[in-house]
């Protein structure tokens, strides 16, 4: 199985409203982190640091109970073949959502363009939070959780075949919009991206998130059409 449901028959989790949550877009390490915290439709902090530790701190601070990443949660483990992909990204694929394969760590250790820097990244601040916000290996994690989750895919699952690579800031900014988070921090596709990142840990924690994928290699999490219409 490669897709499932993070909604099971008992039901969402009991959560509370003010529940606050955390989304983070991962760069290189110039760009370094963006950090969006949210309650509700309520933007608490908007933060760009390159260190993973302040992006810890800034979370525990603000008791942030889930966060979602736009970063691999996990290398490809397979290096027999480059043809071989995650099973999340299979399944997005198969979903018809585009998306990135992520390559073993030895291979992105071993290209020299520097592409896969912000891969590196992501693994520096999984590696930073997982003490305090474990990645999530259920489709239904407890929390405090972290997990991966990808801008892309949240807006197609949003707005269907609509969804446009070349249109992404101001599709992402119109959805945001839509749903009363038009705020003027949120300048930048960096600060869209964690803030719809920050809605798919909320969609998570409601019971209306989609789990792409497998624990075995990581879960991608996408809030499913119809929480767009309930937030």
């Amino acid at each position: 199985m490669i897709w499932s449901s993070a909604s099971h028959a008992e039901g969402p989790p009991a959560v509370a409203p003010e529940s606050i949550v955390a989304g983070i877009d991962v760069g290189g390490p110039r760009k370094g982190y963006h950090l969006a915290i949210l309650r509700q439709r309520q933007i608490l902090a908007v933060v760009n640091s390159t260190d993973p530790q302040q992006i810890l701190r800034q979370c525990l601070d603000a008791g942030v109970s889930a966060i979602a990443i736009d970063a691999p949660s996990q290398w490809t483990s397979n290096a027999a073949s480059h043809r071989t992909i995650r099973s999340a990204e299979r399944a997005l694929l198969q979903a018809g959502i585009h998306c990135f394969f992520t390559p073993t760590r030895e291979r992105a250790a071993a290209n020299q363009s520097g592409f896969y820097e912000w891969m590196f990244q992501g693994e520096a601040l999984y590696q930073a939070l997982a003490a305090h916000y474990p990645p999530a290996r259920q489709t239904q994690p407890s929390t405090p959780f972290c997990c991966e989750t990808f801008p892309h895919a949240i807006t197609h699952q949003a707005l269907g075949s609509e969804t446009r690579a070349r249109l992404k800031r101001s599709q992402r900014s119109q959805l945001l919009q839509a749903i009363g988070l038009a705020d003027p921090q949120l300048d930048s596709i960096d600060t869209l991206d964690a803030t719809l990142c920050a809605l798919s840990a909320q969609a998570i924690l409601q019971g209306a998130s989609q789990a792409y994928g497998e624990a075995e290699d990581g879960f991608i999490f996408v809030p499913q059409r119809e929480f767009w219409g309930t937030t």
